[in-house]
């Protein structure tokens, strides 16, 4: 039996009362923050250098707006991805002079979608969204990146061969446009308008198959009944002696092919929307167009005092409208020549 005695662990050394802690030093924020901007380091790495976790290292960079130093190969392939979205970049030419390479990708990317906090995360790839909301906001502060973006909308008009006047008349298309080319209403005669003592009418094609079902069923002595004859054509307009509709026909809804559409009626047509009882021919906002248009014109603020109330024109009768719209052409010899080009192009044969 082994007799011994244990040993017994050193306990810590305590701090005795009324005696004051070591002090603890402070953090190097400065030097944490030129760490952080000026290297690939990860944030354990330094709040490891500089006695810090790693989260209030990132909390410090977030709040304070800290930014990376932009990786080469981050930047190529944010390029490549530009390119193949067929998103052009501002160059030197359109207004990036001066600027960085992170700010001129900015401006790149905000050009594409508009969005400030979505064009500084392609940017600079990694960042969280709260971080891109603050540092977009700054950079579009910046007088020198909102020339860049002016530039940069400058040039892209020029490729896209967009300029105020194209947008004016686009405009004009939609709110002088006719519905009717793409929806028109049709009434045409009832069933019973033409047939024999008005009574049905069928096509030939009716009438022999209602012929063949009832030969099938059809006893030795029974004579088919032709009711009121062939030749049903629903385009021929209704008989006012009808005793069946009295006159009135019947309405059918026609979608015009919009493969024949004028220039206006293009521009009013927004597409199909299939529903449940059947199709929709959606349309861009004639009145809303007609607005736009009268405001550029200083229909409102010129003729009528009417700056306030942009939705007068709307209550105004067809009359005092082309009174109104034809005191204005008037006045504008250019504008006047592009209607009379518009009208003359969008007239069916």
């Amino acid at each position: 039996m082994a007799t011994g005695n244990r040993k017994t662990p050193k306990s810590a050394p305590s701090i005795k009362a009324g005696s004051k802690a070591a002090p603890t030093s402070p953090i190097n924020w400065t030097g944490v923050k030129k760490a952080y901007c000026g290297s690939h380091q990860s944030t354990r790495a330094i709040g490891s250098q500089f006695g810090v976790s790693h989260t209030m290292v990132a909390k410090r960079a977030a709040a304070e707006g800290w930014e990376r130093p932009p990786k080469e190969e981050k930047a190529e392939r944010a390029k490549v991805n530009t390119r193949k979205a067929g998103n052009s970049a501002p160059t030197p030419e359109n207004g990036a002079v001066g600027l960085d390479a992170r700010v001129q990708r900015f401006v790149s990317e905000f050009l594409i979608d508009l969005n400030g906090s979505q064009a500084y995360m392609r940017a600079v790839p990694g960042t969280v969204e709260k971080t891109a909301r603050t540092m977009a906001s700054r950079l579009l502060a910046r007088v020198d990146v909102q020339a860049a973006i002016k530039a940069g909308q400058t040039h892209l008009q020029g490729v896209a061969q967009v300029s105020a006047a194209r947008v004016i008349q686009e405009i004009a298309l939609i709110a002088f446009a006719d519905p009717r080319e793409l929806v028109e209403t049709k009434v045409g005669c009832c069933r019973h308008c033409w047939g024999t003592n008005f009574l049905r009418q069928r096509t030939q094609v009716q009438r022999d198959t209602d012929f063949e079902l009832w030969r099938k069923k059809a006893k030795p002595d029974e004579v088919f009944d032709e009711e009121g004859g062939t030749g049903f054509n629903p385009h021929l307009p209704p008989n006012p002696e009808c005793i069946e509709c009295c006159g009135d026909g019947l309405s059918r809804d026609v979608i015009k092919d919009t493969r024949y559409l004028s220039p206006a009626a293009a521009a009013l047509y927004a597409g199909v929307r299939r529903t449940k009882e059947g199709f929709q021919v959606l349309t861009q906002d004639k009145g809303a167009a007609l607005d736009r248009l009268a405001r550029h014109l200083g229909v409102f603020e010129k003729d009528n005092g009417q700056r306030n109330d942009p939705l007068a024109l709307r209550s105004m009768s067809d009359t005092e409208r082309a009174v109104r719209m034809s005191a204005v052409l008037q006045g504008n010899p250019a504008l006047l020549a592009m209607f009379a080009q518009l009208t003359g192009g969008g007239e069916q044969q």
